[in-house]
């Protein structure tokens, strides 16, 4: 997926503003809400990717936007045909609600896509 985020969200990430970003699923009558979450935590000067399944933890930010970008070790169901990310706005910290919903910046959306069964499923090398 390539959500390609803007500098201004990207600064918000800097600033430890967690973005969680929604992973839907659908196909074959099912679907699927996965939150998954991008943070910094600036006293471990780490980012994380958090999953319902686990926390991944990254030295660089470019680390971090690359294992977003791959979608790995996610839950998938048989059938599943279609996938679309989205930036979960009414997750933001309340004073950015306002400009994130009238900024392009925050429009991270990828869109339906169709994908494989194996693509959601694939795990994670060990590190």
């Amino acid at each position: 997926m390539d959500l390609a985020p803007d500098p201004e969200v990207l600064e918000a990430l800097a600033a430890s503003i967690p973005l969680t970003f929604v992973v839907r699923t659908r196909g074959s009558g099912l679907a699927q809400r996965i939150p998954v979450t991008l943070s910094y935590a600036p006293l471990l000067d780490r980012y994380e990717l958090q999953t319902p399944q686990n926390v991944r933890s990254f030295r660089l930010r470019a680390e971090l936007l690359d294992a977003f970008e791959s979608l790995r070790g996610l839950p998938a169901a048989a059938g599943v045909r279609q996938v679309r990310v989205a930036l979960d706005l009414a997750a933001l910290p309340t004073p950015l609600h306002l400009p994130a919903w009238f900024s392009e910046a925050w429009d991270l959306d990828s869109g339906w896509q169709a994908v494989s069964l194996g693509e959601l499923s694939r795990q994670e090398p060990a590190p």
